[in-house]
């Protein structure tokens, strides 16, 4: 993978940023490639990578593309809000996790990373996971929002 120029379709400069320091090694260079891509309806964050990567390859034929999606997995909540983190955010916001979660005692939590890479000819998929917890009241004001 030396010497190779990735595009990293999204419109989320925050993500890029992420990936930025740990693509340019090597003689790599990451590119962000601004579209807002359609993501299924759906709790499987296998199928929404996948989704997302033919979108990024039909835009960028033949070029190597990584994609990411990322869900935060509440346990008492039965795996809310999943995959659909960024509708949940936008709505009812951490304030509103912190409500839906008074009281309750079991406050583990999973944050999900999925990532969907195109080298040019073939695909690849990885998933991260992090164990955390929710905290009972809204602390910091980070740059994420669920951190």
């Amino acid at each position: 993978m030396a010497n190779s120029t990735i595009y990293f379709v999204a419109t989320n400069k925050q993500k890029f940023d992420d990936y930025d320091g740990v693509i340019n090694v090597r003689g790599n260079k990451l590119v962000q490639y601004e579209a807002e891509l359609v993501e299924p309806q759906t709790t499987d964050s296998i199928a929404i990578i996948e989704h997302k990567l033919e979108q990024a390859k039909k835009l960028l034929p033949g070029k190597k593309v990584l994609e990411d999606d990322r869900g935060f997995n509440i346990h008492a909540l039965g795996g809310y809000p999943g995959p659909m983190l960024k509708f949940t955010l936008a709505t009812i916001g951490t304030e509103g996790l912190v409500k839906l979660m008074a009281g309750e005692e079991d406050r583990q939590t999973d944050f999900i990373t999925s990532l969907g890479y195109h080298d040019g000819r073939n695909d690849a998929y990885f998933q991260a996971k992090e164990e955390g917890f929710l905290t009972e009241v809204q602390k910091g004001n980070n740059l994420h929002g669920w951190t």
